[in-house]
């Protein structure tokens, strides 16, 4: 079995508080594992033009009436059930190579593959656990769901790195979280603009911190003002994605008028 190659250690001497620094170790995980994304990024690009060529030629055959375009749509759910599975995959890839540069180890794209697909079946269980558990915040009271969003944001993270079962996961993240709201708020305001393209690694860079500063191995950094700055800027990009853009409206035309053809000549 190939063994990851340990390099630099892109992780900073001491806990980052500010969100806008951590931009600079991902970009260097970036370069650790720049073919594992390169092929993340490619394949799953790739995969989804073909289910959405596949989607339009179904619906192509369908309104022209030609047979086997029923049976074709019945043929596209199993393609979108392959596809969830193949982005699940994806994410998970992405998720360890991520991690493994964090810790300055560069990995190849089979070693990251092996290890993405064994995580499947866990880190679904996570992924529902932490939307189940958010959600269910956001319907109670709105102010929960924030909190156990930046509460359970590690627990992929901690499941891959420290090998924790679904639950333990989520405790484990809540752990480390609890007394780094803010920084976590502040980190995921950031990643929800366009600048989560370049942190990808941010958040188990962030992780990594915060289990070192756990265990007493690095010095805790007081809170940095960017905190509030970046969650100002997260709030302000997620309420312009969800603001209904109006459609622009077609001026008035009156109907054509219609003719009828009748034995005196034709009659409007």
């Amino acid at each position: 079995m190939a063994t990851a190659k340990t390099t630099k250690n892109p992780i900073p001497v001491k806990y980052e508080s500010n969100p806008f620094n951590l931009i600079t170790a991902s970009l260097e995980a970036y370069k650790l594992n720049i073919r594992g994304l390169v092929f993340a990024i490619v394949s799953l690009f790739v995969i989804a033009l073909f289910f959405v060529i596949a989607v339009i030629v179904a619906a192509g055959m369908v309104y022209s009436g030609l047979s086997g375009g029923a049976a074709l749509f019945g043929g596209l759910l199993l393609l979108l059930l392959l596809f969830s599975l193949y982005a699940l995959y994806i994410q998970n890839f992405l998720l360890v190579i991520m991690l493994a540069a964090a810790q300055g180890q560069r990995l190849s794209i089979g070693e990251g593959s092996k290890r993405a697909i064994r995580l499947i079946p866990k880190l679904f269980v996570v992924g529902l656990l932490y939307a189940l558990a958010v959600i269910g915040g956001f319907i109670l009271f709105i102010i929960p769901g924030f909190i156990f969003m930046a509460w359970f944001a590690l627990a992929s993270l901690a499941a891959i790195h420290e090998d924790l079962g679904p639950v333990a996961a989520l405790k484990r993240s809540r752990q480390l979280v609890r007394d780094h709201l803010i920084e976590t708020w502040g980190l995921l305001g950031l990643q929800s603009t366009i600048l989560g393209i370049v942190m990808l690694a941010s958040m188990p860079v962030r992780y990594l911190q915060l289990v070192q500063l756990k265990d007493g191995k690095l010095d805790k950094a007081e809170l940095h003002w960017a905190n509030y700055v970046a969650i100002v800027i997260g709030m302000v990009s997620g309420i312009t994605l969800n603001i209904p853009q109006e459609k622009p409206q077609k001026p008035y035309q009156p109907p054509a008028p219609h003719y009828e053809v009748g034995n005196g000549g034709p009659s409007l």
